[in-house]
């Protein structure tokens, strides 16, 4: 039997795509999760999709939330440096803002969780629409 294999660089998966045997002509296919994630064909895959939508924007909420006191305190940090006329507190508060947002910072994990979040809800968007268009089976 062949078996076809491709991996994903987006999502780091090894994906397996269905392939027909030569000797018996059967096809094999796997479950793709990444595949089949937005897929809306059902009643029940509309309602699984639409708790794994709310679930995801909780998230973005919480994370966008958070993102909002990280850019605040980046504002206070910015207001102290340019209303300070000390060398040392300059340095210090130089030295706060690397902290807060060094190479890898919560801040930035944040951020990467927002854009994946807004991704997320982008395809589950259009999955929707795509199941008005298309219609939805009981």
């Amino acid at each position: 039997m062949i078996i076809c294999s491709n991996f994903c660089v987006q999502t780091g998966y090894n994906l397996i795509i269905s392939c027909e045997c030569p000797a018996t002509k059967t096809t094999t296919s796997a479950d793709i999760p990444t595949i089949n994630k937005y897929k809306i064909e059902t009643l029940n895959e509309y309602q699984q999709v639409y708790k794994h939508f709310e679930q995801q924007i909780v998230k973005y909420n919480k994370t966008k939330r958070s993102l909002v006191l990280y850019f605040m305190k980046a504002n206070e940090i910015r207001t102290e440096i340019k209303d300070s006329d000390f060398t040392n507190i300059h340095q210090q508060n130089l030295e706060k803002t690397k902290k807060l947002f060094g190479d890898n910072s919560k801040c930035q994990e944040e951020i990467k969780t927002f854009y994946e979040l807004q991704d997320d809800l982008r395809m589950i968007s259009e999955a929707y629409n795509k199941a008005v268009l298309d219609g939805i089976y009981e």
